[in-house]
């Protein structure tokens, strides 16, 4: 399944790293899962596929904005089934030891001075050659299948009763398909006992993009992460510690349940901090907004 400027080609059940698969063609390499082997990785074959394959009427979806003037769609507000962490390797574990807490900076006379530059060459940045895909989600999913299990249903039984699980950024990046003038996708989809598994691929243009970034580049997507660090304590009425570096490997990831229409989604994304409530906050730097187009952009990235 891939996307371009101004439209997208579904490819059914079936994705290729490097483009979209030829409407008819020889059967695509399949992942062989068992309940004992679970499809935890997705990415042991350039080509993910599917358990099955079936001949597909492929249909072009125009991303035109009028198309999709029209009433909201039926849809349940999220539910958080759980949560999960990526500590300082990167490594899962199931709590929320990652959770940060919002401390509101700390500022005189209006005016509030944070050096976002500051520890810029002590950033310990996750290796972002190495691709979890949705690998951290299924680990959560395994450890949790009861959240899944519905009445009667058999403990032997692994089936998730759930149509769709992926990460929220790649729901973001398909509902702005229609408004998104510049970048394009690939998502691959694994269909596992009756469940489909969505997750990115780097197009080509994205990795070009990576590797080919400026030091001002690298430096502006620290000041991110570095703000964050400024705002975020590890405990409620602590401090922030802004004197060890920022380590962008860790992580902490809340796990929803939704509905849209009659599909139902589990989804996860990774959350800032949250707020005195228990709320969860979500942080956003931006340049200063000095007309209407760099209003538009912030709102498209929000």
């Amino acid at each position: 399944m891939t996307s371009d400027k101004s439209s997208y080609q579904g490819q059914g059940k079936h994705a290729a790293e490097n483009g979209p698969l030829p409407p008819r063609g020889p059967p695509a390499k399949r992942n062989r899962f068992t309940d004992d082997n679970p499809p935890e990785r997705l990415r042991h074959s350039k080509l993910i596929g599917s358990a099955e394959q079936s001949n597909i009427d492929f249909k072009t979806l125009h991303t035109h904005i009028r198309n999709y003037e029209k009433d909201f769609p039926s849809f349940r507000e999220p539910k958080e089934i759980g949560f999960f962490s990526l500590n300082k390797q990167h490594e899962f574990q199931d709590d929320r030891s990652q959770l940060r807490f919002y401390c509101p900076p700390k500022y005189e006379q209006n005016e509030i001075a944070l050096d976002l530059r500051k520890g810029y060459h002590e950033w310990i940045k996750r290796d972002e050659t190495i691709k979890e895909y949705i690998d951290e989600l299924v680990r959560w999913i395994q450890k949790h299948r009861d959240k899944f299990r519905i009445p009667g249903q058999d403990k032997d039984n692994h089936r998730l009763n759930t149509d769709f699980v992926c990460w929220r950024g790649l729901l973001t990046k398909l509902l702005c398909t229609p408004y998104e003038n510049r970048d394009g996708w690939i998502i691959a989809v694994t269909f596992y006992k009756g469940t489909y598994y969505l997750c990115e691929f780097d197009t080509e243009a994205k990795k070009h993009e990576r590797f080919n970034s400026t030091p001002k580049q690298q430096e502006m997507s620290y000041w991110g992460y570095k703000f964050e660090q400024y705002v975020c304590s590890d405990r409620p009425g602590n401090e922030p510690m802004t004197h060890i570096p920022v380590n962008t490997n860790e992580a902490y990831c809340t796990v929803v349940r939704t509905r849209l229409e009659q599909h139902s989604l589990v989804f996860a994304g990774e959350v800032d901090c949250c707020d005195e409530e228990g709320k969860y906050v979500e942080l956003k730097t931006s340049r200063e907004v000095f007309n209407e187009r760099h209003d538009r952009n912030f709102k498209r990235s929000a």
